[in-house]
């Protein structure tokens, strides 16, 4: 009977004694992973699986490691063990690191706030996203991505001119967020308002990006954006909008399209005779006869022999007299 009684009240107090003994070793797991900092990655990555798994138990001592370490790394591993734990006891702590120097513990920080309920960046990114340090860029454009409603609405004209950013990696990022956010109504709607700023900045790849994303969530706001772009824009955001309105059910740009035919870069002559075959416009026809004899680029002879194919039916390829005997037979109106 006594030994039951014995080994009952060790039962009951088994918890209790865990508890203890996990929040004596927490202090001393914390301690050995911060002394680390030389050590082997494989090494350092064990001691901070150990340290997560303490959970609660390890956020004191690794919040006070944050606020009296002056070596970035002994921060940084601080960081990334609370970045596990994800305990918003830490928010506070870890935010006020997200404005501070070295570049590498603040874009560790803003990397840990993302991950960590409760943490709000919002004030912290305006600057975040403006940084020289590109680490520190691209962590706080993953901080925006965690925002939504009106938290997001001030960062969705930066995000627009993020597309023409040279990193690539900030440029699909941007993409990315004006992708996900809600519409807004007509002119007060950030991203619409912004594009006419960005059009001249763009490279190919951008520029188509940016407007698959106007035709897949901005469709009303399409043909006014294009109609900016084919007018202000560099050739790049030229040929991408003309391949984004092909799809509208408006001719609003045959006209540029016509004159834009023979510019000089071959890129925009493409796109704007592909613009015309797509609108079915067959006006067009006696001018890409014309354009298919007299352009003396290759791939826009192409071009103009495929729209022609398209527009008539008829299959005369390059042959010149043939189409012009056809026209002169059954003239286009």
């Amino acid at each position: 009977m006594l030994r039951y009684a014995l080994g009952l009240a060790m039962l009951v107090a088994s918890p209790a004694l865990a508890q203890t003994k996990e929040l004596e070793n927490a202090p001393a797991a914390v301690n050995e992973l911060l002394s680390a900092t030389r050590r082997p990655l494989s090494v350092v990555d064990r001691l901070g699986r150990r340290v997560a798994k303490f959970g609660e138990a390890a956020v004191t001592p690794l919040i006070a490691a944050l606020e009296t370490s002056t070596e970035p790394r002994r921060t940084i591993l601080a960081l990334r063990a609370l970045k596990s734990i994800r305990s918003p006891r830490s928010a506070s702590a870890v935010l006020a690191l997200c404005t501070k120097e070295p570049a590498e513990v603040r874009a560790e920080a803003i990397a840990t706030a993302c991950n960590i309920p409760g943490a709000n960046l919002a004030p912290v990114l305006p600057e975040a996203i403006r940084a020289s340090d590109l680490q520190v860029r691209r962590r706080a454009w993953d901080g925006v991505r965690t925002l939504s409603g009106k938290e997001l609405r001030p960062f969705l004209a930066a995000a627009v001119m993020g597309v023409a950013d040279p990193d690539f990696w900030i440029r699909g990022r941007c993409l990315r967020i004006l992708s996900e956010a809600p519409p807004t109504d007509g002119s007060r709607d950030p991203l619409i308002r912004t594009v006419p700023r960005v059009l001249g900045k763009l490279d190919r790849a951008a520029a188509i990006a940016l407007f698959r994303v106007i035709a897949r969530v901005r469709t009303k706001d399409l043909d006014g954006v294009a109609s900016i772009a084919l007018t202000l824009g560099s050739v790049h955001a030229k040929v991408a909008a003309f391949a984004a309105a092909a799809d509208l059910a408006t001719s609003t740009h045959v006209p540029l399209a016509r004159e834009l035919c023979r510019d000089g870069d071959p890129d925009l002559a493409k796109a704007a005779v592909g613009y015309l075959a797509r609108r079915r416009d067959v006006k067009s026809i006696p001018m890409l006869v014309g354009l298919l004899e007299s352009s003396r680029e290759k791939s826009v002879r192409e071009a103009s022999a495929v729209a022609l194919r398209r527009l008539s039916g008829r299959t005369f390829g390059y042959d010149v007299q043939q189409w012009r005997e056809w026209l002169a037979s059954a003239p286009v109106r």
